[in-house]
Order: structure tokens, then sequence, then C-alpha cells
């Protein structure tokens, strides 16, 4: 468990399309916009819970057209990992009876980076999401 934080996710992006996102001459203090307006309101967010049945988890796939969603016990504010719809599908295929099985570490990212700081880190994780939390002291 990654523990009890508040995530949200960036569209999911390719290192294709990144340069087409900053805008030429963007400084720093307007990559903030920039990051703001990547990601995924928390309340927006399609996620699985932990003991979801596969069968549901495919109707959302169906319905959202997403490929990677966060998995939670409970909340948002207990995420375990991620799932790809690839292992998904192999899962529901081979029969697995769990999302369990397939749940992938996340990768995560601190909201206090400026935007092209967690667009290095995604580009460096080759994950297709990557999870912002806010840290509370």
């Amino acid at each position: 468990m990654i523990g009890s934080r508040r995530w949200g996710i960036p569209a999911i992006l390719s290192a294709l399309c990144l340069p087409q996102m900053i805008p030429p001459g963007c400084t720093p203090s307007s990559m903030d916009r920039v990051q703001k307006k990547m990601m995924t309101p928390l309340d927006d967010m399609i996620w699985f819970e932990k003991d979801e049945p596969l069968r549901q988890c495919i109707e959302k796939v169906r319905d959202t057209g997403h490929t990677c969603f966060p998995v939670a016990r409970s909340s948002l504010d207990q995420v375990l990992g991620v799932v790809s719809v690839k292992d998904l599908l192999s899962a529901t295929c081979e029969g697995q009876p769990s999302l369990e099985s397939i749940i992938k570490p996340a990768v995560c990212a601190a909201n206090h980076l400026n935007a092209l700081q967690i667009l290095d880190r995604f580009r460096s994780s080759r994950a297709h999401m990557i999870l912002v939390h806010t840290v509370s002291f």
C-alpha cells in the first residue's frame, strides 16, 4: 500500500507527444498551469476496488477506453498499485480469480514538482500513468 494520501493522475502520455504539450517559451511559473491541465482531478478518476469482480473491471474498461487503472482499498486514499488492461484481459482469459495477482507498483510523484519534472519522471519510468500526490506534514 502506498499510504493515506490524496492522488491525481496525469493524462496518459507518450514520449512522442511530450514536446507538443509544452508551449514554446514556457517559464517555470507557467508550468504549474500546464501541470494542472495534464492531470485528471481526483473526483473524476476511474479506479478499481481491490475486491471488484473482474467482470465489472472489464465493463469499466469498455465504458472508458482507458488502458491503465489505479487499484485501491475502499478509497483513493489507499492506493495499492495499478493494473493494465493487457494484464486484466490475460487474467480473465486464464481464469485468475482476482485483481490482486496482477497489481503492479504505482509510479508516484509529489505535487510540489513542476510539470517538466513530472514529465521527466513519467518518461524515465516508462509507465502509462503517474500518481501525483499531496504530502501533508
